[in-house]
């Protein structure tokens, strides 16, 4: 996908650890995606309804509202939306299979490549774009 294609993909990134957020929001900002991204599950909730996002990219563990749950509510109220989960610890691994069976079309175990970000946002991207053309 070409950058000026990305620009027109939003992509809302929710984890609680601050660095990798900002990280992976530098990213995929640079690839052309456009980005917002908070800290927590109820914060991403209020957030749903006026950014839309085509693509969510989020952590499964974290103090402000699970990433299961957040997952759960876009499937419901959001099924144009491609979710992708992420966890780095090991609550949170075992989790990644459930997110999938949730809802989530991919997981990420942390740390994870640049490419292998791009490539799940891109293919992520796709699906929701299948849907959205359905």
């Amino acid at each position: 996908m070409q950058e000026s294609e990305n620009a027109s993909t939003r992509v809302l990134v929710v984890d609680d650890e601050e660095p990798i957020r900002r990280l992976v929001e530098i990213i995929l900002t640079r690839h052309g995606y456009a980005v917002e991204s908070c800290a927590g599950g109820y914060e991403a909730v209020s957030m749903l309804g006026r950014f839309q996002p085509h693509v969510l990219l989020t952590d499964i563990v974290m103090p402000e509202g699970e990433g299961i749950e957040l997952i759960t509510e876009v499937a419901k109220s959001y099924p144009g939306t491609c979710a992708i989960t992420m966890s780095g610890n090991r609550t949170g691994r075992q989790f990644l299979r459930v997110s999938e069976a949730l809802g989530a079309v991919y997981s990420l175990s942390k740390p994870f490549s640049e490419d292998t970000l791009l490539a799940a946002v891109a293919a992520c991207n796709h699906v929701a774009g299948v849907a959205e053309r359905a």
